[in-house]
């Protein structure tokens, strides 16, 4: 029996918003996907990992949705201000 394909195996999208960038790219990878910011021709999304801390304010698909491992979740984020 052959092992189903890379693309066929499913994966839950975890909750990313609130979480810093650095972490909810991690947390992509961790479970097979690509985190990606909306402007998809933009710097990689990584540059907004330092300096300061940005944070996740929304994403697409939404948590909890089954996606195909290798599949993109969208996000947006804001840099968090000092207090």
């Amino acid at each position: 029996m052959t092992p189903p394909s890379r693309d066929a195996v499913r994966v839950e999208v975890p909750r990313l918003v609130g979480r810093t960038v650095r972490m909810a790219i991690a947390m992509g990878h961790e479970v097979g996907l690509v985190v990606a910011g909306t402007d998809l021709d933009g710097p990689p999304l990584i540059s907004r990992a330092w300096p300061g801390v940005w944070v996740v304010t929304a994403q697409v698909p939404r948590p909890g949705t089954l996606v195909h491992r290798g599949s993109l979740v969208v996000v947006d984020f804001t840099k968090e201000s000092a207090v």
